[in-house]
């Protein structure tokens, strides 16, 4: 799951490079990488030291592959589960949410707003934060080497606010079909991240769920797989005019 939550692009550069150097060093030197798999051994990390804690795994051996398992699977979307989701303790359910929400690599099998989006929202809030403090510091956002552009950090910013819009869009829509507003928010996270696995009485299937819903769940499943952009395109006049 890991191997597909990674820039494919990585993976056949790292092939291009066998015998030639250390392939690892050229996934290290990624900071997107760098910054997803961070993010991966401390969550899993934290969510096998919850479970442990919360007595719900008999030792910590267990803990650590049972967590480990469950948390690249929510943040990998691959949809797979060994815990009802619906009854863990409200932190650990808490962090598999944004796992699932921040996803993988761009350029990897995974939904989510991705790690790259994630990085770089992260510097521009560090920065705004620093620029707080010191009125007149110029701190441009770089990934890498790379000093970003502008018009590049506005858009994922513009991403990020047609990903929330569309979220709770989908979870108005839901609840107009006849779910409950917890339970449609589950299933909103469940499609629109792609993750599988939701919240409320749909934890286990969507059998249930209204058939009217069930269209607003294959859009949002199909808004999160193609990012949204080149779904939300077509719903502008302008679009088509030309």
């Amino acid at each position: 799951m890991l191997i597909g939550g990674v820039n494919f692009s990585l993976h056949i550069s790292a092939f291009l490079a066998l015998g030639k150097r250390n392939i690892w060093r050229n996934y290290w030197k990624d900071p997107e990488f760098r910054f997803f798999l961070t993010m991966q051994i401390i969550f899993i990390g934290i969510v096998s030291l919850s479970l442990y804690g919360y007595g719900l795994v008999s030792d910590i051996n267990e803990a650590v592959t049972k967590g480990a398992l469950q948390l690249t699977s929510m943040s990998m979307t691959a949809g797979y589960t060994i815990f009802d989701i619906d009854n863990l303790p409200p932190f650990i359910g808490l962090l598999l949410v944004i796992s699932a929400v921040i996803g993988g690599c761009g350029g990897s099998t995974t939904g989510g707003l991705k790690a790259i989006r994630t990085l770089i929202l992260w510097k521009q809030i560090d920065r705004e934060l620093h620029s707080l403090i010191h009125p007149n510091l110029v701190q441009p956002i770089r990934i890498g080497k790379n000093r970003l552009a502008p018009r590049m950090i506005e858009s994922i910013w513009a991403f990020f606010i047609i990903f929330i819009l569309v979220y709770w869009g989908c979870v108005f829509a839901v609840i107009l079909c006849g779910m409950n507003t917890f339970d449609a928010m589950g299933a909103v996270f469940a499609t629109l991240t792609n993750a599988g696995p939701g919240l409320g009485f749909i934890h286990e299937s969507f059998i249930g769920v209204p058939e009217s819903a069930k269209l607003v769940f294959s859009f949002a499943m199909i808004c999160g797989r193609l990012e949204m952009f080149s779904l939300i395109v077509l719903f502008i006049p302008s679009y088509w005019k030309k």
